[in-house]
């Protein structure tokens, strides 16, 4: 493979159609930005968002979420209509917080083309859900999901595993089998400004612990937890095959920034994603990246060359948060 020449077909892309939240969740690039003044939401026009659908290659699976909550979006299930008939992804997803929808909207969703969706339950109890995402109503978020997999939608389970909850997570797994058994997808806190989530080594241990005594009592459950590997010395693939688009419709590298300045405000409303690839800049951060030379890319857990070493993703410029913030008159 040349790494200079766009691939022909994505693994996962990650569309950003809105910047607006209903939760506070802790190190959060829109909190922090939020508490210093300085964050306004945008919505991804109609418009824009089909240019941008346009100018894709084939794509196995896409994400429709960013930063925000996506379904604020006031037109969300016709941006998932256009996508389906964009004829453009084997799958499509987005995750939720579930807290500002009915189940029958999500409904509509599923109806519109959406495959799955992904839920983020951190923990169901309240004390340390509210810490973790603040605005967290559990007793609602726990209605949510059950009658979202009452009314059989295919549901799935977001779970960060951190400092914080990582010893409430067999009991928040109990809890979910009892709704109906989702699958659950976990991921490991990375620090994005904030390291109240960062974890020791003995609670790694202690989580894994939980998690294998915790598994015979949930028979039939999917259960994805962290991959705390260490490094393989490879290089990641994010570029080339599971790529971001921001919610002004500039190509980032991968799914957790949104930064448009990586790759030079390269942008996909104006020209195709072939020849966005023929772009100087862009060319220029991938020479970098081959050379491990993207502070973007160092702390960041995802990345195979220092897979499990750090999750410290502030220091390192992976939020891009000062290039995303979006300025009053945007």
């Amino acid at each position: 493979m040349n790494p200079l020449v766009a691939p022909q077909r994505l693994a996962k892309l990650t569309i950003e159609i809105t910047t607006l939240c209903n939760l506070k969740c802790a190190g959060c690039p829109r909190t922090t930005a939020l508490a210093q003044g300085a964050w306004s939401d945008q919505h991804i026009p109609l418009e824009r968002f089909q240019r941008i659908l346009d100018h894709l290659p084939p794509t196995e699976f896409v994400t429709l979420h960013g930063i925000g909550e996506p379904t604020l979006h006031p037109q969300f299930v016709e941006l998932v209509a256009m996508a389906k008939a964009s004829g453009r992804f084997g799958r499509m997803k987005m995750t939720t917080n579930a807290l500002s929808r009915t189940v029958d909207y999500y409904a509509q969703s599923v109806a519109a083309g959406l495959d799955e969706f992904w839920v983020s339950v951190d923990s169901l109890d309240q004390a340390i859900a509210e810490r973790m995402r603040f605005g967290t109503k559990v007793e609602k978020l726990e209605k949510q999901v059950g009658g979202c997999l009452a009314a059989g939608l295919p549901v799935h389970i977001s779970m960060v595993v951190s400092a914080v909850n990582h010893l409430d997570i067999p009991a928040t797994l109990l809890k979910l089998h009892a709704l109906g058994a989702p699958p659950v997808h976990m991921q490991e806190f990375q620090d994005f400004g904030d390291p109240y989530g960062l974890m020791t080594q003995a609670q790694r241990v202690a989580f894994l612990q939980g998690l294998a005594a915790v598994l015979p009592r949930i028979p039939g459950m999917k259960i994805v937890p962290p991959n705390f590997t260490r490094p393989k010395g490879d290089i990641c693939t994010a570029p080339w095959f599971r790529p971001a688009i921001s919610v002004e419709g500039f190509l980032t590298p991968c799914c957790t920034t949104f930064d448009p300045e990586q790759f030079g405000r390269v942008s996909l409303v104006d020209m195709s994603f072939e020849e966005a690839w023929r772009q100087p800049s862009l060319h220029a951060w991938i020479k970098r990246f081959l050379r491990d030379e993207t502070p973007i890319c160092h702390g960041c857990g995802l990345n195979p060359r220092g897979f499990g070493n750090s999750q410290v993703l502030g220091r390192s410029g992976k939020t891009g948060q000062e290039a995303h913030v979006l300025k009053p008159g945007h």
